[in-house]
């Protein structure tokens, strides 16, 4: 199976000039200590079809117990704004201040920022770090756990950059299907 490369994240941060201060400025000193990161993906061409591994059977017939796999996976990722804040993270290195991730995510506000923190950090995805310093800085990074929910999360991404055409259609048909109808009645009828 031939190998396609895809850049993940080029950050290149320089370093401000009193970051080797104590306490100051971790997250540029660990910023500015990143390297440009890839991930090879296994990619099939388009238009061919790889068969994927069958599913278990009970997983290929209804009812669906409320405690299966593919619900409880659904349902840790039924937030907005969840996949973007743990890929995000991962970009940033597996950590990040809460600051830098809002400006990392358009449109993400610092509300539902939090909230959805606050969720992945409870699901044990995150960790929230405290340093207690004047003014005390706070860093939410990647557990091990949630290292391991980005594989699927990329997949589903690159799936999304190869079929850019299907979810433009998706797309389009969700918005003619939400415009108000512009026919005008006839009051003849």
């Amino acid at each position: 199976m031939p190998y396609w490369f895809f850049p993940i994240a080029t950050l290149r941060i320089p370093a401000p000039a009193n970051a080797g201060t104590p306490g100051l400025n971790r997250e540029w000193r660990l910023a500015s200590d990143l390297t440009i990161r890839h991930s090879f993906v296994p990619r099939t061409p388009k238009g061919s079809h790889t068969a994927m591994p069958e599913l278990p059977a009970a997983y290929r017939t209804a009812p669906f117990d409320e405690h299966c796999a593919p619900r409880r996976l659904l349902r840790l990722f039924n937030g907005k704004w969840t996949t973007m804040v743990l890929h995000t993270l991962h970009l940033l290195g597996g950590s990040s201040r809460p600051g830098h991730l809002l400006r990392s995510i358009p449109d993400l506000s610092k509300k539902m920022m939090t909230q959805t923190l606050r969720e992945l950090e409870q699901a044990g995805l995150i960790a929230r770090t405290v340093q207690q310093i004047m003014p005390p800085v706070v860093e939410y990074s990647l557990t091990e756990m949630g290292q391991k929910f980005i594989e699927p999360i990329e997949m589903l991404y690159h799936w999304g950059i190869e079929h850019a055409d299907l979810l433009e259609r998706v797309t389009a048909a969700q918005h003619a299907a939400e415009r108000p109808s512009q026919r005008v009645e006839d009051p003849c009828d």
